[in-house]
């Protein structure tokens, strides 16, 4: 029989599971806040919003804006329509939980916000984890720096570095040290 999972059930203290987990999940403690303040709305039947959180966090409606897509993008979070309601369903956090055994920094998301310029979109945020998966983050950092250098900050240009260097069979460390 299939394991049930008990996320949903009246019973599951879904706040002291994710205490019980902070860990597995990477998540930075802006992002752990939001996560509980999202699961305490619930729990109690309140609208999220991002004021409110925002106010709560000490942060600005920006950057809360930015945690849920971070959130959204790991899996975490969906953000659906039930009944004609807006609702923030936390039940990825047990299902997602370290899903791919990569972590991705809040720091390399941090860089290339700072060298795009701009806030990244989802898709992008997805787009730099999936890079992380296949290359290292340490890779990804070092052809950003690369894309920066050249002035083309774009993740395709980015994407067609580290292939490049995946079909010269350049290591980390020979990246990191200079050596193309």
């Amino acid at each position: 029989m299939a394991k049930k999972d008990p996320w949903n059930e009246p019973w599951f203290n879904q706040v002291a599971w994710l205490f019980a987990h902070l860990e597995d999940l990477h998540l930075d403690a802006r992002e752990a806040l939001i996560a509980l303040l999202i699961l305490d709305a619930n729990a109690h039947n309140l609208p999220i919003s991002p004021e409110v959180f925002a106010a709560k966090a000490k942060i600005s409606e920006e950057e809360v804006d930015t945690i849920f897509n971070i959130l959204s993008s790991r899996g975490y979070l969906k953000i659906d329509v039930v009944q004609g309601k807006v609702c923030f369903l936390m039940d990825g956090l047990m299902k997602n939980a370290n899903p791919s055994g990569v972590s991705l920094s809040k720091s390399i998301i941090s860089d290339f916000e700072e060298e795009f310029g701009r806030d990244l979109s989802v898709f992008e945020m997805q787009k730099i984890l999936d890079l992380c998966e296949t290359f290292g983050e340490r890779q990804v950092v070092c052809a950003l720096n690369e894309a920066v250098v050249y002035d083309k900050k774009s993740l395709n240009y980015i994407e067609n570095v580290l292939v490049s260097w995946r079909n010269k069979g350049l290591s980390t460390e020979e990246l990191e040290s200079g050596k193309r």
